[in-house]
């Protein structure tokens, strides 16, 4: 499977879910609607600022059209499927984080410089684990690892096997970007692809904040390998206890489509496939939706899952203690 986003032609304004969202349909239905939602928020920008975000409506209604387009990490809207989500774009706009100019846009790449090698606080909780797996594992499949980060964070940390063979799934464009920093680092056991497929025979699957980015669930990708991942270490993704949805994320140089899973689902789905869950931790880290309070996601959750097998332990953690 390649990490491509589906297409985004014949875009529309979708219908509001919410019924915060249809008091303003007007403003759906006028014919530029952005247009109008912004020149009221111009408006209600001359009104103090803790008024602006903290006044049931109007501060949905500030965080919806002020905020979203010039915010990164700011969310709006709530869709069905990643092609509904990206139809309620403007057709001008910038989607996926396949860009071809990506790693030339200055914010980006001052990001990876001051993050390559350094292990963020809300990866410490995988420590323990992956040190753990490496007892009996030496290759990791990272799935949406970016130019490399976590390997370069992590052997800070942590003694990697001799015969590491560490794999980064990624889109093509910051593929190029990490193999020519792992040629430059002469970082030989590190590689890269652009297939999920890759992963059938690998010990380790880590993938840390991707999940949200990829429509299929974890499960529906793992389920038709051959030989499947005995170590899942799953990082840094929101979920909470309603309905999975897929809503519009702001990430700086375009926009994407970003899911936000219900945490009981995603579990289930894996025990399905024979995995056990020995941990979980979380992140204060939050997501809210203007004009969905119902949808307000009120932690980031991480997990370690082991496939169930005759020299592998039943869960030491019961879902009902975490």
């Amino acid at each position: 499977m390649s990490l491509i986003h589906p297409p985004h032609s014949n875009r529309a304004i979708d219908k509001p879910e919410a019924n915060y969202e249809i008091s303003f349909s007007e403003i759906k239905r006028s014919a530029n609607p952005f247009s109008l939602g912004k020149r009221i928020v111009r408006k209600l920008k001359r009104l103090p600022k803790d008024i602006l975000t903290k006044l049931p409506i109007v501060s949905d209604f500030y965080r919806y059209y002020w905020c979203f387009p010039r915010d990164v990490t700011t969310c709006r809207g709530v869709y069905k499927t990643f092609s509904e989500a990206i139809r309620a774009l403007p057709s001008d706009s910038r989607i996926s984080h396949n860009q071809s100019d990506i790693h030339e846009c200055s914010a980006v790449s001052e990001l990876v410089s001051r993050t390559l090698g350094r292990l963020e606080p809300f990866d410490y909780p995988l420590i323990p684990w992956l040190k753990l797996a490496f007892t009996d594992s030496s290759t990791v499949f990272d799935f949406g690892g970016n130019v490399g980060v976590s390997y370069y964070a992590f052997q800070k940390h942590l003694t990697y096997p001799e015969n590491l063979r560490w794999v980064v799934c990624e889109l093509s464009e910051i593929v190029k970007a990490g193999e020519k920093i792992a040629e430059e680092t002469k970082s030989l056991n590190l590689s890269f692809t652009t297939e999920f497929a890759n992963v059938d025979g690998v010990d380790i699957l880590l993938t840390c904040g991707t999940l949200s980015y990829v429509e299929p669930s974890l499960a529906e990708l793992l389920k038709p390998l051959k030989a499947k991942p005995r170590h899942l270490l799953i990082n840094y993704i929101p979920c909470y206890e309603g309905k999975t949805f897929i809503t519009l994320q702001n990430i700086g140089y375009a926009f994407s489509p970003y899911k936000i899973q219900k945490r009981t689902e995603l579990l289930a789905s894996l025990a399905s496939l024979g995995y056990d869950l020995i941990d979980s931790w979380k992140d204060g880290r939050t997501c809210s939706i203007p004009f969905h309070p119902d949808r307000f996601v009120r932690a980031y959750h991480g997990f370690y899952l082991r496939l169930n097998s005759n020299d592998c332990n039943t869960s030491i953690y019961s879902e009902k203690q975490i």
